[in-house]
């Protein structure tokens, strides 16, 4: 999708792969991306945010307006590009895709707040729609075992009907459907006139879903509402294996941790605010990014023990400069090579936290992967691996520390007087700089070599 005009969203290209989800802080757009999306195909959105033109309320609210282009493809095919004016009525919109779409690709999107606005009107059809059923279908076994994982209720039998819901409408169109579900548990019958608002939230989607064909769109909204914690994960699964039986292409908008755990970074959409305060969807770097914009406390997943502030700022150089976070790992100076050691040896059966050391390159003898315990880069302590780099390459790192060479080379010479806990103080003072902006410079070109890179990324690999 491609936002043209839009008060509210920055123009940009929006890139769905199969499976999506979309997350964001409270209003950062999220069910508003996929509102737009369902209006793009001709709908209107019957609960906030509103979407598209028309007359949706009696009191006329304003509706979310812009233009954008949407791209259908099959496969690696194109099967449209319109541009849509999201300020035309529903049939105009509607009328911009072939008719072959329309009737093959259906978009559908379900909310908690959909259910919640349907709920009067559907308990008093009841008595009409329970004699009118158009169609009904039986549970099957791993259906029944993914609805015990999500609701913690354990059914012998569930049948779900697809019933008529309006009795002055002719027609048997789409909004004039929904299900009743009925259930067994040994002798004990219930049904949707008896559920928790959980378990009717999750067969109203999963009926959404089961009634679109393959190819369709479906759009879920805060899979989580009503749910307990440990049903968020079963319940996104469950839609997953679902999608992926039916071939459906799939948009999660989301809180839940939970939920979000479920996709892979590339999967991942952040709505976020941009400099002139309009939305942009954009792709995360990674899961730990995504975690820190939507506010999830990254769970602790190990400690690691080194030699010294040095090590440990050397190490976090490291993660950053592969771009893998560090986020899960405590990383916690130890005091030496012997305290690394026996710390490691101390906490080796810890069960709920994994303990690992990581020594000087000095002492890469004592390595032993077995034990948890790594080294760092090169064969030298990490003060001399980079000072002798600088040494090597003073042409590259005068250009990075924006000093001349000729400046550098004076810093660096005589450096052999001093204690090497003292070596990237010194060159610091001597070019003007600040130390931790030296000693990032240096470990940033220090990587781009080859063997030490290599030594690094096996490194990281074996911590997280």
């Amino acid at each position: 999708m491609r936002i043209i005009e839009s008060d509210i969203f920055e123009e940009q290209v929006i890139e769905f792969d199969s499976a999506n989800c979309i997350v964001g802080s409270h209003g950062s757009g999220k069910t508003l991306l996929l509102r737009i999306v369902e209006a793009a195909f001709g709908y209107n959105s019957r609960t906030p945010p509103f979407v598209g033109g028309g007359k949706q309320l009696e009191h006329d609210a304003e509706p979310v307006g812009g233009v954008v282009e949407l791209v259908v493809a099959e496969g690696v095919n194109e099967v449209a590009r319109r541009v849509i004016d999201l300020s035309m009525g529903e049939s105009d919109r509607a009328a911009a895709w072939p008719a072959a779409l329309r009737s093959e690709y259906w978009p559908s999107f379900a909310s908690s707040a959909e259910l919640a606005n349907n709920f009067i009107w559907y308990y008093q059809q009841l008595p009409f729609s329970l004699s009118h059923v158009l169609s009904e279908r039986t549970f099957k076994a791993n259906e029944l075992s993914a609805l015990r994982a999500i609701l913690g209720k354990k059914y012998d039998a569930v049948r779900v009907q697809t019933i008529l819901l309006d009795d002055d409408n002719g027609d048997n169109n789409w909004y004039s459907q929904g299900p009743f579900v009925a259930a067994m548990a040994g002798d004990v019958y219930t049904d949707s006139t008896k559920f928790s608002l959980g378990e009717l939230w999750v067969h109203q989607a999963l009926w959404e879903q089961s009634r679109l064909s393959a190819g369709c769109l479906f759009m879920l909204d805060e899979p989580e509402s009503f749910l307990a914690l440990r049903g968020h994960r079963p319940f996104v699964d469950e839609v997953a294996r679902r999608a992926l039986e039916q071939k459906l292409q799939v948009m999660v908008a989301t809180h839940s941790p939970q939920v979000l755990s479920r996709f892979p970074a590339p999967n991942i959409r952040m709505c976020v605010r941009g400099a002139a305060g309009k939305i942009r969807v954009l792709k995360p770097d990674s899961l730990a990014q995504v975690q820190r914009v939507v506010g999830v406390e990254i769970p602790l997943a190990g400690v690691v023990l080194v030699e010294d502030p040095f090590a440990a700022s050397v190490l976090a150089g490291i993660f950053g400069s592969l771009n893998i976070s560090s986020a899960s790992l405590e990383i916690v100076i130890a005091g030496g090579k012997s305290e690394v050691v026996a710390g490691v040896r101390s906490l080796s059966g810890a069960s709920r936290i994994r303990v690992s050391g990581v020594l000087d390159a000095d002492q890469r003898e004592l390595a032993d992967s077995s034990r948890r315990l790594f080294a760092l880069p090169g064969k030298l302590d990490p003060e001399q691996e980079l000072l002798l780099f600088a040494l090597r390459a003073p042409v590259a790192v005068a250009a990075s520390l924006g000093r001349s060479e000729d400046s550098l080379l004076a810093a660096l010479d005589g450096y052999e007087f001093y204690d090497h806990q003292y070596w990237l103080g010194r060159l610091a003072d001597e070019l003007g700089l600040d130390k931790s902006f030296v000693t990032n410079v240096l470990i940033q070109l220090w990587l781009q070599q080859e063997e030490i890179r290599q030594q690094a990324v096996e490194l990281v690999a074996a911590l997280v």
